[in-house]
Protein backbone atom coordinates (compact mmCIF):
# COMPACT_ATOMS: atom_id res chain seq x y z
CA UNK A 1 0.00 0.00 0.00
CA UNK A 2 1.03 3.63 -0.98
CA UNK A 3 1.11 5.84 1.88
CA UNK A 4 2.56 9.41 2.67
CA UNK A 5 4.93 10.26 5.69
CA UNK A 6 5.52 13.04 7.36
CA UNK A 7 9.01 13.74 9.17
CA UNK A 8 9.55 16.67 12.01
CA UNK A 9 12.71 17.87 13.13
CA UNK A 10 12.23 15.95 16.32
CA UNK A 11 12.43 12.62 14.66
CA UNK A 12 8.62 12.12 14.98
CA UNK A 13 6.75 10.32 12.39
CA UNK A 14 3.29 10.40 10.91
CA UNK A 15 1.27 8.68 8.15
CA UNK A 16 -0.63 11.17 6.05
CA UNK A 17 -4.06 9.64 4.18
CA UNK A 18 -5.22 10.08 0.56
CA UNK A 19 -7.61 12.59 2.52
CA UNK A 20 -4.53 14.58 4.61
CA UNK A 21 -5.72 12.71 7.17
CA UNK A 22 -2.86 12.40 10.19
CA UNK A 23 -1.98 9.92 12.31
CA UNK A 24 1.22 8.73 14.54
CA UNK A 25 3.53 6.43 12.37
CA UNK A 26 3.53 3.34 14.69
CA UNK A 27 5.87 0.40 14.45
CA UNK A 28 5.38 -2.95 16.09
CA UNK A 29 8.86 -4.42 17.23
CA UNK A 30 7.21 -7.85 18.00
CA UNK A 31 5.60 -8.28 14.82
CA UNK A 32 8.37 -6.63 12.72
CA UNK A 33 6.03 -4.25 10.69
CA UNK A 34 4.15 -0.90 11.01
CA UNK A 35 0.87 -1.25 12.72
CA UNK A 36 -2.11 -0.40 9.99
CA UNK A 37 -2.59 3.06 11.10
CA UNK A 38 -6.19 4.28 12.91
CA UNK A 39 -7.46 7.70 11.08
CA UNK A 40 -10.39 9.70 13.25
CA UNK A 41 -10.65 12.33 10.63
CA UNK A 42 -11.01 14.95 12.84
CA UNK A 43 -6.99 15.35 12.35
CA UNK A 44 -5.75 16.34 8.90
CA UNK A 45 -2.88 18.49 7.33
CA UNK A 46 -4.03 21.30 5.70
CA UNK A 47 -0.55 22.55 4.71
CA UNK A 48 3.12 23.85 4.64
CA UNK A 49 4.47 27.38 5.02
CA UNK A 50 8.19 28.32 4.65
CA UNK A 51 9.84 29.68 7.01
CA UNK A 52 10.92 33.33 6.52
CA UNK A 53 13.23 35.49 8.09
CA UNK A 54 12.63 37.14 11.40
CA UNK A 55 10.41 34.60 12.81
CA UNK A 56 7.84 35.12 9.75
CA UNK A 57 6.07 32.91 7.69
CA UNK A 58 5.32 32.56 4.48
CA UNK A 59 1.46 31.39 2.97
CA UNK A 60 -0.10 28.12 2.94
CA UNK A 61 1.00 25.77 0.41
CA UNK A 62 -1.09 22.74 -0.48
CA UNK A 63 0.64 19.33 0.72
CA UNK A 64 0.97 18.00 -2.90
CA UNK A 65 2.82 21.13 -3.96
CA UNK A 66 5.60 20.01 -1.05
CA UNK A 67 5.41 16.36 -1.83
CA UNK A 68 9.04 14.90 -2.34
CA UNK A 69 10.65 18.21 -2.11
CA UNK A 70 13.90 19.36 -0.42
CA UNK A 71 12.65 20.48 3.53
CA UNK A 72 15.07 21.79 5.00
CA UNK A 73 17.57 24.62 5.06
CA UNK A 74 21.63 23.88 4.53
CA UNK A 75 21.90 23.40 8.36
CA UNK A 76 19.66 21.02 8.27
CA UNK A 77 16.59 22.89 10.50
CA UNK A 78 13.27 22.01 8.55
CA UNK A 79 12.59 25.30 6.50
CA UNK A 80 8.81 24.65 6.64
CA UNK A 81 6.28 24.70 9.51
CA UNK A 82 3.06 22.27 9.62
CA UNK A 83 -0.53 23.69 9.41
CA UNK A 84 -3.49 21.05 10.72
CA UNK A 85 -6.58 21.10 11.52
CA UNK A 86 -7.42 19.29 14.64
CA UNK A 87 -11.16 19.00 16.35
CA UNK A 88 -12.30 22.40 15.18
CA UNK A 89 -8.90 24.44 15.93
CA UNK A 90 -6.15 25.41 13.12
CA UNK A 91 -2.48 25.16 14.01
CA UNK A 92 0.58 25.80 13.13
CA UNK A 93 3.56 23.40 14.60
CA UNK A 94 6.21 24.35 16.21
CA UNK A 95 8.49 21.34 15.62
CA UNK A 96 8.94 22.17 11.55
CA UNK A 97 9.03 19.38 8.67
CA UNK A 98 12.15 17.93 7.70
CA UNK A 99 10.61 15.83 4.57
CA UNK A 100 7.42 14.35 3.21
CA UNK A 101 7.31 11.88 0.95
CA UNK A 102 5.47 8.39 0.04
CA UNK A 103 6.28 5.36 -0.04
CA UNK A 104 5.16 1.33 -0.43
CA UNK A 105 4.39 -0.24 2.91
CA UNK A 106 3.17 -3.81 4.11
CA UNK A 107 1.12 -3.32 7.39
CA UNK A 108 1.49 -6.12 10.10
Amino acid sequence: MRIKILETQSGRRYIVSEKNELTQYRYNFSKGGLQRPQFSGNWRLVGFAKVLPFGHIGPDIPPEEVLGQDMKFKNGRGAYVVLDYDYGTHRIWGDRAVAFYETEVRFQ
